[in-house]
């Protein structure tokens, strides 16, 4: 394919976002994009982070960061999420959804609204059984919209708040148009009922003497093969004995671990042997390092 110098072929430029022609605006459905100002024409409608000071700019691009963040639909990263529910902490987002919220159950919305951006069709299926198409049990569909701060569910006649739209049938889909494409992108569906996980790393979750140990053990590793072997070796020894009596103490302590901690903390003290070994110890303490920071991983819808 050619094209003259200056022009593309397609439309669809940064990120994927259609260049309104005549405008040279970027349409991020939610606002347009001046790309030679670079600022949005329109001020954002929520403040997803009050406290980070580039959140207060509601005409930047993702915090006047570009090479770090992406923004492809404008909004629904978790930060905007929680704007819309009115909530500061993702845990207050789960509270909606537990027992006493008011979307108690309903899971797969929320995970509608992980995969969906706005202007997306978000289709509500009833009595939905897992076959393929879902259309025979389509009840009801709309596009996602922003209406003040608030999402909305807008169909041609009606316009019905987001969580009240929660409550529509058994399942949900999202479909999106892409590009010149005949048929549409597909998120889901995604059962009303059905928690959907997602992994999450928390530095606090982490035992950080096991992090300082593990890295003090790589580190005489690199210096048992140098003049202060001497000294390298039987530290490095030392340092893997004190983890093992560590990890000991504290499972005598705080009593045997849970079944998920478990085979996590047999394979960081069986790492802390094997680093005891005459080869391969810095490779033995790179693995319990990585068993260590493994303890910051956890799952949540």
């Amino acid at each position: 394919m050619r094209w003259s110098e200056g022009t593309l072929p397609t439309d669809y430029t940064f990120t994927g976002q259609r260049v309104e022609a005549g405008l040279g605006l970027l349409d991020y459905r939610a606002r347009f994009y001046d790309p030679v100002l670079g600022r949005f024409v329109s001020a954002d409608t929520v403040v997803p982070n009050p406290g980070n000071p580039q959140d207060l700019n509601r005409y930047a691009y993702v915090r006047n960061n570009p090479l770090r963040y992406t923004d492809p639909s404008g909004y629904l990263t978790e930060d905007q999420i929680k704007a819309y529910f009115g909530v500061e902490t993702w845990k207050d987002v789960l509270t909606f959804f537990e027992a006493g919220g008011e979307l108690e159950g309903r899971w797969g919305w929320l995970e509608t609204l992980r995969a969906a951006e706005l202007g997306d069709e978000i289709q509500f299926f009833e009595n939905y059984s897992g076959l393929w198409p879902p259309l025979e049990s389509l009840v009801f569909r709309g596009s996602l919209e922003d209406w003040e701060g608030q999402l909305y569910i807008q169909s041609e006649d009606a316009r019905i708040p987001a969580n009240k739209a929660a409550w529509l049938g058994n399942a949900f889909g999202v479909a999106r148009p892409y590009h010149d494409a005949q048929s549409p992108l597909y998120f889901g569906p995604f059962y009303a009922e059905k928690t959907y996980y997602h992994p999450k790393f928390d530095w606090n979750r982490v035992d950080q003497a096991d992090i300082a140990l593990d890295l003090t053990g790589i580190g005489l590793s690199f210096f048992e093969a140098t003049t202060v072997a001497e000294f390298a070796i039987p530290a490095g020894i030392f340092v893997d004995l004190y983890s093992i009596v560590k990890d000991a103490n504290e499972w005598n302590q705080n009593g045997r671990p849970g079944p998920l901690e478990a085979p996590r903390d047999w394979l960081g003290a069986a790492f802390d042997v094997a680093g005891m070994l005459p080869v391969g110890g810095a490779f033995w303490d790179a693995a319990g390092l990585a068993v260590s920071l493994s303890g910051g991983v956890y799952f949540t819808p």
